[in-house]
């Protein structure tokens, strides 16, 4: 199973997806959404601070947070992510949103994640994400595995939900209001993202994330369960690109345009 790429000016991307269940179950539902319409593919480098300020002005009209573009520190983004949270269902359904909002909403909610991140590899693109907004779903097969340590090429599937997964919430320090902010992938879009950077995870990081889990979030843990949150700890890798040099090419160029996909 091969999805094929082409970027505006660049050969062709080709990654090889899995034989997993998982993995078959996700292409499928990816080529039924490829029949009707190309995905989409936002360019991280055009999500910088000046397009920033300007969602903030219009969310700061839209839903009147008190969001600046002034000096903002990382705790700002975080506590700014917990508005939109608050703004829609766990699920990341925007139902109780105007229809004219749905762009802003998504747009602020894709910059808020960049931010987040940009000052680490400022000129460098960290993922590659293609997508549809859709509300369609599939359950996440039970034979998925949660890849930990990540890296350079590896194909993911997008996470649908409003929130960050457990292993996120452990490098933010992000435990304020845990159970609401963490959110399990357990179900799968027909979107996925294109990792490129190697995960920060090691095998000395485990005993730690589990500390953590126990001290700050104690409740969470009763509630959900330990096993639970090591089931979901890591992200699930379906593919792999094959031309990698291709992909080196790709993440350092200043431009970056989805021209067709095709599937094999």
């Amino acid at each position: 199973m091969i999805i094929q790429l082409k970027f505006e000016n660049f050969d062709v991307l080709e990654l090889k997806i899995e034989s997993t269940e998982t993995a078959t179950t996700f292409f499928n539902f990816f080529k039924m959404n490829l029949i009707d319409s190309l995905p989409l593919c936002k360019d991280p480098l055009e999500y910088d601070w000046t397009m920033f300020e300007q969602l903030v002005d219009k969310v700061v009209t839209a839903f009147g947070w008190n969001w600046t573009y002034n000096d903002i520190k990382q705790a700002d983004l975080v506590a700014w992510h917990k508005d939109l949270e608050k703004c829609l269902e766990k699920t990341g359904e925007m139902d109780k949103i105007p229809n004219e909002l749905h762009q802003l909403v998504i747009d602020t909610h894709f910059c808020l994640h960049r931010l987040q991140t940009i000052n680490e590899q400022k000129e460098l693109r960290q993922r590659i994400q293609i997508e549809w907004y859709t509300p369609d779903r599939r359950l996440m097969p039970e034979d998925v595995i949660f890849k930990r340590n990540t890296g350079f090429g590896d194909v993911i599937l997008q996470n649908p939900y409003v929130g960050h997964d457990p292993v996120t919430c452990f490098f933010q320090d992000d435990y304020k209001n845990i159970s609401r902010t963490c959110v399990f992938h357990d179900i799968m879009t027909p979107g996925f993202f294109i990792q490129l950077k190697d995960s920060p995870w090691t095998p000395g990081i485990e005993k730690n994330y589990i500390n953590w889990y126990k001290q700050k979030c104690a409740d969470f843990v009763d509630k959900v369960g330990l096993q639970s949150i090591m089931k979901y700890t890591g992200y699930p890798v379906v593919g792999k690109v094959v031309n990698l040099g291709l992909l080196q090419k790709i993440q350092n160029s200043n431009y970056l345009k989805l021209e067709n996909v095709t599937t094999a």
